[in-house]
């Protein structure tokens, strides 16, 4: 008999992108959202302020195992015409603030919404995929995909 864990990963593996219904009500399923349009504009800022941190290279990756919209939302905060010394690197607090700006949250909702976001996104890509994007980000993003925050002060210990 196959375990439901099992089954999840078949079916992954099966459909190698996963659906944008899909990744929307896992997000949704994971917080407390006011609408379904909160939902869609968390999922959004949240890939679209990753995507503008991102190299273009690793950006096409991760666009390649996502549906259609969603690669849209990757690229909605990037500058077609920039190069890769142009990409820019800021902070895992730079990051939330970006997308408290940008979705007109609290820093607090954007690091619970953002958190969220990418809990789904690590189910919808390949371990193999997911470790190379953090490889190319600062340690301090691990606390953006699920790791617990090391230092106290950081913003993921909002949560």
């Amino acid at each position: 008999m196959v375990r439901e864990e099992q089954l999840e990963i078949i079916n992954r593996e099966e459909n190698k992108t996963m659906e944008l219904e899909q990744f929307l009500s896992q997000v949704e399923d994971l917080a407390d959202f006011g609408s379904r349009s909160e939902v869609e504009q968390a999922v959004k800022v949240s890939l679209g302020t990753l995507g503008e941190r991102l190299y273009r290279t690793r950006r096409e990756k991760l666009a390649s195992q996502l549906p259609d919209p969603l690669k849209d939302y990757l690229e909605s905060e990037v500058d077609g015409e920039a190069v890769r010394q142009d990409t820019p690197r800021y902070s895992l607090e730079e990051y939330y603030k970006r997308v408290a700006a940008r979705a007109d949250l609290s820093l607090e909702d954007a690091v619970a919404r953002s958190r969220r976001v990418m809990v789904v996104l690590t189910q919808a890509v390949s371990p193999e995929l997911l470790d190379e994007i953090l490889d190319g980000l600062p340690d301090e993003y691990r606390e953006l995909f699920g790791q617990n925050p090391q230092d106290p002060a950081s913003p993921t210990a909002l949560n």
